[in-house]
């Protein structure tokens, strides 16, 4: 039955001068940024705490101005395209994995696609960097490609190594995390010859859209 009630929406919390950086941010790149408690305390993979200090989240906004200004003017329109309804920031405090079995539990950042909307999310007293924003907006390319069927892992994998495989997980048998526990054969960081080096670390072994996003932040 339809409701008999009026429909109110939240009101949004008020930031002043940082709501109004964020708005114009917004209007510049035809994005969407959320800060505060107008953050949502739950995602699909990660609960989410709310922060609202406001010195981190100018610097916040800071490094989020710098980068998105490293791309052309209409890059997230293009991205947005007919595929996206929305490329949304949320800037957050502490996230916590939903499940410790299958993702990072100190994960300072993430890239999910929810109804339309490509979300990532920035827990801000992790000193968010340049290179984890690109990072995530790399997630948000890769996520429309293989929506649209762009992206051909076979082709991807035929780049590899002979005989590698990704590790398909975040977490190994034992519960740590592959970005410290991971193998450091023909990774960057390993200081073996170069031309044995195919992965910036061991984290771009975790999954092929982790691998093509640690080369992109690095690039950018």
């Amino acid at each position: 039955l339809p409701s008999r009630s009026d429909y109110e929406a939240p009101e949004a919390a008020d930031y002043g001068s940082l709501t109004d950086r964020a708005a114009a941010l917004e209007d510049r790149y035809g994005v969407r940024i959320l800060i505060g408690t107008n953050v949502p305390s739950e995602f699909s993979d990660y609960s989410a705490e709310a922060c609202t200090d406001s010195a981190v989240i100018d610097g916040s906004l800071s490094v989020l101005e710098n980068v998105l200004s490293l791309y052309p003017d209409t890059y997230f329109t293009q991205l947005k395209g007919g595929y996206y309804r929305n490329i949304t920031f949320y800037l957050t405090g502490a996230l916590h994995p939903l499940d410790v079995t299958s993702n990072i539990s100190n994960a300072g950042a993430f890239a999910t696609e929810s109804n339309g909307t490509m979300q990532l999310a920035f827990d801000l007293y992790d000193d968010l960097s340049p290179d984890t924003v690109i990072h995530e907006l790399t997630h948000a390319a890769d996520y429309r490609f293989a929506g649209e069927g762009l992206l051909n892992e076979d082709e991807w994998n035929s780049m590899n190594p002979e005989g590698f495989s990704y590790y398909y997980s975040y977490i190994n048998e034992k519960g740590e995390s592959y970005e410290t526990a991971g193998s450091l054969e023909h990774t960057a960081v390993s200081g073996c010859p170069a031309d044995d080096v195919w992965f910036i670390d061991p984290y771009s072994k975790t999954y092929p859209m982790e691998d093509r996003a640690r080369l992109m932040e690095n690039l950018l």
